[in-house]
């Protein structure tokens, strides 16, 4: 679910996501993990930075 909200670009959204434990090794079809599908680097860097303070490793 949070590879929808990644690559739609809802960041606060994916955050939660990952906060509640979502699988962040998951890949698509095409071998991409979510964070590869952000729609742009603004929310690419945010998801990064706000999972890098909640200690979330990507």
């Amino acid at each position: 679910m949070h590879l929808a909200a990644i690559s739609e670009g809802h960041g606060d959204t994916a955050l939660l996501l990952l906060k509640a434990g979502a699988e962040t090794d998951i890949q698509d079809r095409e071998g991409q993990l979510a964070i590869d599908l952000a729609p742009d680097s603004k929310i690419r860097k945010f998801i990064l930075q706000s999972a890098e303070r909640e200690g979330i490793e990507l």
